[in-house]
This record gives structure tokens, C-alpha cells and sequence, in this order.
């Protein structure tokens, strides 16, 4: 089961990928990803990790530290072989992502464990991502960290729920080292990592502390990179102030709107925001503070476009109706049927003390990852596809649970008529 749920997935994304991929787009760097493949293009060139200063009014190409830099740099050394935004590279940077969405399947599905319902949960949820559409569009559309960042959250999630392996020092260097890559693939990943090793390692401190000291010897290269390139501290992202203004700003609605049309409309055409700045740091830094003394002014509509993100994180269409033509009802039913399994699910799950205590670190996993999007923006479906695998499995717990349960009474049922 488990290798045909990866050859199913594969394929998919494969023929998927021969129909819709566009290799050779007119604008290869919007259309591919803009962020990554420009700061993938200077690397690969040998002008460092730089981008455009488009996003902040600065056309100039500077040192960036826009987004966190492992997949940019995995990107760029196959620039460097197959040709900057060639086609041949645009390929071999699809197949990747089809590889790891084949790798998070395959890790779903051999999860181990001695209760065979929880292993029919994680093969129920290796199905789902494995022929989910989105899932499929999204590994076959875009080159970004986003399959990879998936595959991380799976793997979370199958420790979390799967046996535990005895802990060793090495073992403990090994998690540090998954950590700080993490880390350096997108800081997001930070949250759900605590929530593992806090679930399940908390009262390892030796161990704990070996994971974190090792962690931080891994992401201290790029903090030293960043503090040396812009002349002070800058954490793994410098565009946590452009993100947090974006959704939280005079006009913001909770969802993704360029600067250029928020700023003249909610602070005028000669606010200093628009004047020019240094760089991206400081280009955050100021929608940061502007964004954070209007949050401390109107903490009441702060609160209500959080409420609104967190509905739209999973509420939001994944694909959008003129995409799907005649098949936009039946996807979008689905779409919506699946939510409600969600939530009956994490209704389940805290429904009974044992169940919680099994696998309620997993709706804490979740809410880890969703947290900066609700507090930031949360329309960009990209944002909820890591959160996917878990949400499969919770459902999967559901599903195999009462399928089990429904078999077992059945076989109890019959046992006596045999007997007789």
C-alpha cells in the first residue's frame, strides 16, 4: 500500500506537470517565483545572496534577507548546472518538488505504530495528500520551499503520533540538526518544532538542551551573515514588518494587497512611507512600527481580522472556479466537506482524555504553523498546504477509528453463529 499511495502520487503530479507546467514563461521570474528564483539567479551568477529592491521602491539589485536562504541555495546550484531560469532547470526543479511530495507520502504511510488504527489513520492520510488536487497543483505550479516545508510538518507529525525511539546524545545532535535546517528552509517552522520537542522530549533536558545548542550552531552562520551584511541583528527573515503591515494597516481587509496600493489609501500620497529608504531592513523595519502602532490604537479590529484569518486560512478557495470550469462545484463541495471533517475530527480528539493526551499535540502543531499567518495574512493558499498533512491525519484517526470499531463489533456479532 504504502508504495503504491507514492507511485499514485508521483504520477499524478508527473502528468499534471506535462499538461499545465510553463518552463519558458514570457517573465520566468514572476511567474516561477519571483523571491526565489531572482536571489537563486545572483547566486548562481556569483553576486551573492541579493534580490531587486522592487518590493521596497529600490530597483538596484542589494544583499537580501527577504526570505529564509536553504531553498534559494538549492535552487541556485541548479541554476548554476542547467542554465538560470532555463527550462531544462525549471524542470529539474519541479521533479524535486514531485520527489518530496512523493517522500511526505511515503512517510505518512509507513508511520509506525503498534495500533493498526493509527496506522490506517496516517495510510488514510498519505491517500489523501497523494491524489488531493491542490496538493498536486501546487508541487507541479511554483517553484518555491513550500513541498519541502510540507514534508517537515509531515514528519513532525509522525513523530508526534509514532513510537518513540530512545534518546541519545547523537540522536539529539541529529533533531538539532533537522531543526536549524528547518529553520534556514522557513522560520515558520520554528513553532511546530518547539511543540515536538516539548510534547515529547520535555522532560529530556540533557537532550533537549544538546537539540537547541546544536540548532543554533547550524542557523549562527547566516545570523552572523545578516548582522555583518545590514550592520546589526537581523533574524533568519528581515520581512516580518512588511508582512505584518500588509494585514494589519488603516485599509487592510486580513488579506494579501500590494503596499504600493495600501499605503496611499490608508495614509495618504505624502506619507513618509513612501519616501525612499536604505534597504529592506529598514524598509521593514518602518512598516513595522507603523503597522504595530496601529494594531496598539485599534487592538478591537486587530482582534477581528484575526478572527477573519483564521477562518479564511481553511476556508479560502485552493483553486480558483475559472481554473476548474465545470468542475469548480464539485471541487469546491469537497473542499468544503473536508473542513467539516476537520472539525469533527478536532472535536474527537478533545473529546476524551486519552485521545487528547495521543493526539492532541497535533491540533498544537497546527495552530503553531497557522499562528503567524492569523497575525500576518492568510489568503495565499500556499500557506496552508503544510498544514494539510496533519489536518489528513486527524481525519484519517477519525475514519480508521470508526472503521475498526464498525468491523470489530461486526466480527463480535458473527463470532457466536460460527461457534453454534
Amino acid at each position: 500500500m504504502p508504495w503504491a499511495l507514492v507511485a499514485a502520487c508521483l504520477l499524478l503530479r508527473s502528468g499534471y506537470a506535462l499538461m499545465t507546467f510553463d518552463a519558458t514563461p514570457a517573465d520566468p521570474s514572476w511567474a516561477l517565483g519571483y523571491e526565489t528564483t531572482r536571489i537563486a539567479s545572483h547566486l548562481a551568477e556569483g553576486r551573492g545572496f541579493a534580490m531587486e529592491g522592487a518590493l521596497f521602491g529600490n530597483d538596484t539589485v542589494q544583499p537580501t534577507s527577504w526570505i529564509a536562504p536553504l531553498y534559494p541555495m538549492l535552487v541556485a546550484a541548479v541554476f548554476w548546472l542547467l542554465g538560470t531560469c532555463s527550462e531544462a532547470a525549471a524542470w529539474c526543479c519541479i521533479t524535486i518538488q514531485i520527489l518530496l511530495a512523493g517522500a511526505t507520502t511515503l512517510a505518512l504511510a509507513t508511520t509506525p505504530h503498534p495500533d493498526r488504527r493509527i496506522r490506517l489513520g496516517f495510510v488514510f492520510a498519505a491517500g489523501l495528500f497523494a491524489m488531493t488536487p491542490i496538493a498536486i497543483h501546487n508541487a507541479t505550479t511554483l517553484i518555491w520551499s513550500t513541498s519541502a516545508e510540507v514534508l517537515v510538518l509531515a514528519m513532525l507529525a509522525r513523530a508526534l503520533v509514532g513510537t518513540n525511539a530512545p534518546r541519545t546524545r547523537g540522536r539529539a545532535a541529529a533533531t538539532g540538526i533537522a531543526f536549524g535546517a528547518s529553520a534556514l528552509l522557513n522560520p515558520v517552522l520554528i513553532a511546530p518544532w518547539l511543540v515536538l520537542l516539548l510534547a515529547r522530549h520535555r522532560r529530556e533536558l540533557p537532550q533537549l538542551a544538546i537539540a537547541a545548542a546544536t540548532a543554533a550552531l547550524v542557523v549562527s552562520p547566516w545570523l552572523l551573515r545578516n548582522h555583518t551584511t545590514f550592520g546589526g541583528f537581523v533574524f533568519l527573515k528581515s520581512n516580518f514588518g512588511h508582512e505584518l503591515f500588509v494585514g494589519n494597516n488603516p485599509v487592510a481587509d486580513g488579506g494579501y494587497h500590494r503596499i504600493s496600493e495600501q499605503i496611499p489609501l490608508g495614509y495618504g500620497l505624502g506619507s513618509e512611507l513612501l519616501s525612499p529608504v536604505a534597504n529592506e531592513v529598514e524598509f521593514a523595519a518602518r512598516l513595522g512600527a507603523a503597522s504595530r502602532a496601529w494594531v496598539a490604537a485599534n487592538p478591537g479590529d486587530f482582534a477581528a481580522l484575526c478572527a477573519s484569518r483564521a477562518v479564511r486560512f481553511w476556508s479560502a478557495p485552493t483553486i480558483a472556479p475559472q481554473q476548474l470550469g465545470p468542475l469548480a462545484v464539485p471541487h469546491r463541495t469537497a473542499e468544503l466537506l473536508a473542513l467539516a471533517l476537520l472539525l469533527v475530527a478536532a472535536i474527537w480528539t478533545l473529546s476524551d482524555a486519552e485521545r487528547r493526551r495521543r493526539h492532541g499535540a497535533l491540533l498544537l502543531l497546527i495552530a503553531a504553523w497557522q499562528l503567524p499567518f492569523v497575525l500576518t495574512h492568510a489568503d495565499i493558499v500556499r500557506y496552508r498546504l503544510p498544514a494539510l498533512p496533519i489536518a489528513f491525519v486527524l481525519q484519517g484517526l477519525l475514519v480508521s477509528h470508526l472503521l475498526v470499531t464498525l468491523a470489530e463489533r461486526r466480527r463480535a456479532r458473527l463470532l457466536p453463529i460460527a461457534a453454534r
